[in-house]
């Protein structure tokens, strides 16, 4: 077969009909033989067929003729990626690793449009729209400049007609760092959406939009502002044509507005010892250069396995979509300047909204110099100049939709502050006056509104208005049932009426520092202790009751709430939050009582509508946090009660308060032994011990520090039945039953030594339980990892997507909540922890746990239980119908509970079998569960 024949038989001619049978032709043998040409060309030495022989000598020599060509440099080497097989040797230059990774039928495309460069038209790409994506990356990867440029400027509006090419375009747009490719894509989807006849654009359109759950956050950002009706004026028809190569002059010009150049040195110390895995990522802490906030991030060994041996370098802004341009160096240290040239490998991009090199220098490269690896230390250098232009008009209207965003929260803000400090949540007209006389009642409304410290506001009314219905049902409840149910109650009760001194002073007094805001919630805090101490307390019948209050107290917390870094989430959604976790120990009480006695469903009804009232009460007055009075006293001179004497209205009377549990127990014969320190930023720290009490440490100083002082507060009420860790051991001499004289105190001889063996023994209990260091994070944007929390109840992912799994390792008396919906969810070697979601696309595995609850909302098609001890496994009516398995395996205790056929029917609790009987029937053994009758 001659040179020529092949290469005839190899490309036929393209027939516009059949644009698939020009670019994949069906001959089995053609398809060998591309296929060993591939091969070939990626340097894979492996056996050919006989027939394939006399074709390799054509298809490798004109392979890349042309695209050598244009890949050059000016002396005519060719780039990094292409190689001569020898020094000497004549024909074919060989790519090193050009198509790793790709598929046949995504390199066929491309070594095509390298040897016949003639057929990049539009006529020829618009039969192989599919694979254009694939060719666009090669291209990019291999440094094809004349392939990348041909095929994006014969990109037509015509060849891209539907959302998932577009969005793939995109895709691949933001791979290749073609920042107004991606534009005219964006642009181009638009147009799609908004450009359909009136009235089927909504139903229409949306049908391509699902597509859009590829893009990222910005780009979406933009879509929104071009459909909302803005963008018809901003993207005009012309806006909408093919992509054409950016001017030199927009560089120019961005450099030209931009703001004062910013650079940033990033050391990075014992480089050789960094993870070395593909994907491995280091990030640098944000900085600020030219008054903006960035981050670099650096992969040691390549982001993906096709750039391993190549370190790759980001940089990404706080705020997306800012038009830059920057200029990476690795840097020699060992010269005296390191900006020298011959030292440096400098880049330069556009930035839109996070862009780097996959490919920035390889590690070969990088130890060859000795003086970019000087004392084992990397010496990354980014020079900026960030633009105050953005860097196209749709750009625009997105940075005038985040201000508008702006400017709306903080009137919103605004609105909240301004009803909290006037009467019933009227804002005023203007700034109020100092305070003066009360108006008459038939002018208020006219007037202006009087100072808060002489008023109780709307916010201290409502609350009010809420003791005096929610809370006394509660308690009116707890009456009926009686005993230690009411005396819970009461606690709970007590912790609401000490919370109504907080909200008055909100209104009355100016914000606080940490000691004195610590001083002012300590009353609401010995509740909370005091609910925390009858859920850890002996087994009781009630102990759900009792853990039901202990998490419904937890509510309370909301007051310090001081900002998005505090450390708990905003009022509104930290009661969501409590109410959440309560419901678990809820739905445990009714199960056990409803059919025992009948009036503890109403109690539990009643502590779930007195947690949505909070929440109403929050979100209404505070949406953004408390809001304290600029204008108004101290709080040192604050007195609670001023503001209902003031406005001559008393709160109203509710059920008188009770004694805590822990007075109540005392007997006569002596003092107690002191109570247990506090833990260390306790709200408790100012707790002082009782009178006469020997061996009492001098209670520590409150914290002075930052605005995380309160967050860490409650986190230690928080810490459930670990809160008791630091008590002492109680010997069998130590018992009064055992003491000659039978009553009096135990002596505090030995308190000191006992203190320190209890520390040292709870240490070592903590330790066991939490092996490592807490952690909750996403590793790689695919894995949530939730490890080590010990009574931890306050964790919540929410930024979850579908494609994510969450990994729960090794954690005690903690709960997780998961928001959204994730591909599978996996709880091991856990203990006492609970775990809330809503959808599972997969599985949920339990796995080596202990006296465990999970419960879902939505959906999950299969929970697998392998190695528990006691699982109660909570699934909704939405889950049934959906057909849940539920598989087990070495367990036992494992409850199944769903809900009753009505809203108001007992839920049904249904045991998984432990014990299975075999029997042979026919010559075969069939295995059942065990039945016990008469049971």
């Amino acid at each position: 077969m001659s040179s020529d024949a092949a290469e005839d038989d190899l490309l036929p001619e393209f027939d516009e009909e059949n644009p698939q049978g020009y670019y994949l032709v069906d001959s089995q043998a053609e398809m060998v033989a591309l296929s060993d040409a591939v091969l070939v060309a990626a340097d894979v030495r492996l056996p050919v067929h006989s027939q394939v022989l006399s074709l390799q000598s054509s298809v490798l020599r004109g392979m890349f003729a042309d695209f050598l060509g244009a890949s050059s440099s000016g002396d005519g080497e060719p780039r990094v990626g292409c190689k001569r097989k020898a020094a000497d040797e004549e024909g074919p230059l060989v790519l090193e690793e050009p198509f790793r990774g790709c598929s046949l039928y995504e390199a066929v495309p491309f070594l095509r449009l390298c040897y016949r460069p003639q057929d990049v038209t539009q006529a020829h790409l618009a039969g192989e729209r599919a694979s254009l994506p694939a060719l666009l990356r090669l291209a990019h990867k291999l440094d094809a400049g004349r392939i990348l440029e041909q095929v994006v400027m014969h990109m037509t509006e015509s060849s891209m007609d539907n959302a998932a090419e577009l969005v793939t375009w995109t895709e691949v747009a933001e791979q290749c760092q073609q920042t107004d490719l991606r534009l005219s894509c964006v642009a181009r989807l638009v147009k799609l959406l908004v450009t359909k006849a009136p009235g089927q654009h909504m139903a229409s359109g949306i049908t391509d939009a699902a597509q859009l759950e590829g893009l990222d956050k910005s780009t979406l950002l933009l879509v929104l502002g071009l459909v909302t009706g803005a963008g018809r004026q901003l993207a005009p028809k012309e806006q909408l044509l093919a992509y054409t190569a950016p001017p030199t002059a927009d560089i120019s010009t961005a450099m030209e507005q931009a703001a004062n150049p910013g650079s940033y040195e990033w050391r990075i110390e014992q480089f050789s010892q960094q993870p070395s895995q593909p994907g491995d990522a280091l990030r640098s802490p944000w900085f600020t250069a030219a008054g903006r906030e960035w981050q670099l991030t650096l992969y040691p060994n390549g982001q993906t396995i096709a750039y391993q041996g190549h370190i790759s370098l980001y940089l990404a802004p706080k705020v997306a979509n800012d038009l830059a341009v920057v200029t990476f160096t690795v840097c020699d240290q060992s010269k005296e300047q390191p900006t020298d040239e011959t030292a440096t490998f400098t880049y330069k991009y556009i930035n839109t909204s996070g862009r780097g090199y996959a490919d920035l220098m390889s590690l070969e490269k990088l130890r060859a110099r000795p003086g970019c690896l000087a004392g084992d230390t990397l010496l990354i250098r980014a020079e900026l100049l960030p633009s105050e232009r953005r860097s196209s008009p749709a750009a625009m209207l997105e940075a005038a939709v985040a201000r508008l965003e702006q400017v709306t929260a903080r009137l919103e803000a605004t609105e909240a502050r301004l009803a909290s400090i006037a009467p019933g949540g009227v804002a005023p007209a203007r700034a109020p006056p100092p305070p003066t006389a009360a108006p008459a009642a038939a002018t208020a409304a006219a007037a202006p509104a009087p100072a808060a410290a002489s008023s109780p506001g709307g916010a201290l009314a409502d609350y009010r208005q809420l003791l005096s219905t929610q809370l006394v049902k509660v308690v009116d409840a707890a009456e009926a049932i009686g005993g230690q149910v009411l005396q819970a109650s009461r606690v709970l009760a007590e912790g609401f009426r000490r919370e109504e001194a907080v909200v008055e002073a909100i209104g009355s007094c100016q914000k606080p520092d940490d000691a004195a805001l610590q001083q002012l919630v300590h009353p609401v805090g010995e509740q909370i202790m005091a609910a925390g101490d009858l859920a850890a307390g002996p087994r009781s019948p009630y102990q759900h009751h009792f853990k039901l209050v202990s998490e419904a107290m937890q509510s309370l917390s909301w007051v310090v709430y001081s900002g998005p870094n505090c450390g708990i989430r905003l009022p509104a959604q930290h009661v969501e939050d409590a109410a959440s976790a309560s419901e678990f120990y809820a739905n445990k009480v009714l199960v056990e009582w409803r059919a025992k006695d009948p009036n503890h469903a109403p109690w539990v009804a009643s502590i779930k509508e007195l947690l949505q009232s909070l929440k109403a009460f929050c979100a209404r007055h505070f949406p953004a946090g408390p809001t304290w009075n600029a204008n108004g006293i101290p709080v040192s001179q604050f007195k609670p009660g001023a503001s209902a004497a003031a406005g001559g209205a008393a709160a109203p009377a509710a059920a008188a308060p009770a004694a805590p549990p822990a007075a109540a127990a005392k007997k006569p014969g002596g003092p107690p032994p002191p109570p247990p320190p506090p833990p260390p930023g306790s709200l408790l720290q100012e707790r002082k011990p009782a009178a006469g009490a020997a061996g009492a440490a001098p209670a520590a100083a409150a914290p002075a520090g930052g605005g995380n002082a309160m967050a860490a507060l409650f986190a230690d009420i928080n810490k459930g039945s670990s809160v008791t860790t630091g008590l002492r051991k109680v010997t069998d001499d130590m018992k009064t039953k055992n003491r000659p004289d039978r009553g009096g105190a135990v002596p505090a001889a030995s308190a000191a030594a006992g203190a320190a063996g209890a520390a040292a023994s709870g240490a070592k209990g903590k330790a066991a339980a939490a092996a490592g260091p807490p952690r909750v994070e996403c590793e790689q944007g695919r894995k949530w990892v939730v490890e080590n929390q010990v009574g931890n109840r306050e964790i919540a992912i929410d930024q979850t997507d579908p494609k994510q799994t969450v990994y729960i390792y090794n954690c005690s008396g903690s709960t997780i909540q998961v928001r959204g919906k994730v591909n599978a969810i996996t709880l091991d070697k856990c203990s006492r922890t609970g775990l809330l979601f809503e959808a599972v696309v997969a599985t949920c595995e339990v796995v080596n746990c202990t006296s465990v609850d999970v419960q879902c909302t939505g959906t999950v098609p299969t929970v697998a239980v392998d190695k528990v001890d006691g699982c109660q496994l909570y699934l909704p009516r939405t889950a049934m119908e959906g057909g849940t398995d539920v598989t087990t395996a070495k367990s036992s205790a494992v409850n199944v509970i769903v809900p009753g056929a009505t809203e108001d029917a007992d839920p049904i609790e249904s045991p998984i079998p432990e014990q299975y009987v075999t029997r042979c029937h026919g010559g075969r053994w069939v295995t059942e569960p065990v039945a016990h009758s008469g049971a």
